[in-house]
């Protein structure tokens, strides 16, 4: 099973604002249902980016890491404690093909050593965010990878900012 990042930030590292991200990029999210849903394909993320979605994504399995085994979630998701080795025998159970880790900071920093591809949509312009990746932060190393335009969106009336997405390889 491969297991990807899917994050966007902007050039200094932020990734949202109020737990929102702090840009509309319709062209983006586009690219983002295309690369995620599918049979075989599940998300990962964290309970502050489920509830900031405020719904299943549909055509994938939805996995919700949380702390909190009691918390109820609708039909199309699942929850699981923040402990890798679980969330992959959950997979493993469901015939999962792919997983894509969309965030936030704890889980993509949860996955970030087993994963070796990263799709990275780099925002271009200021976008201000009260949420970056912190310096220290081990997801730091991916300005290290190997770094692989796929497409680039000007802005426009669909999209806030100029932006970038990537592919993004662990270097062997």
């Amino acid at each position: 099973m491969d297991i990807e990042l899917v994050m966007a930030i902007s050039e200094v590292w932020v990734y949202g604002r109020e737990n929102q991200l702090p840009w509309k990029l319709r062209d983006d999210m586009a690219h983002f249902r295309r690369l995620t849903s599918g049979p075989g394909n599940a998300v990962v993320m964290g309970r502050r980016t489920f509830e900031s979605i405020g719904r299943p994504l549909p055509n994938r399995l939805n996995i919700v890491i949380t702390y909190n085994s009691d918390l109820k979630v609708p039909e199309g998701c699942i929850v699981s404690p923040p402990k890798i080795e679980i969330v992959q025998w959950l997979i493993r159970d469901r015939s999962v093909v792919k997983l894509f880790v969309i965030g936030g900071l704890k889980v993509w920093e949860l996955f970030f050593d087993v994963c070796a591809v990263a799709h990275i949509t780099r925002v271009g312009g200021n976008p201000e965010g009260n949420k970056s990746i912190p310096a220290t932060s081990p997801l730091r190393l991916l300005a290290s990878w190997q770094w692989s335009p796929v497409e680039l969106v000007i802005s426009d009336e669909r999209n806030d900012f100029p932006f970038t997405i990537y592919r993004v390889e662990r270097k062997t």
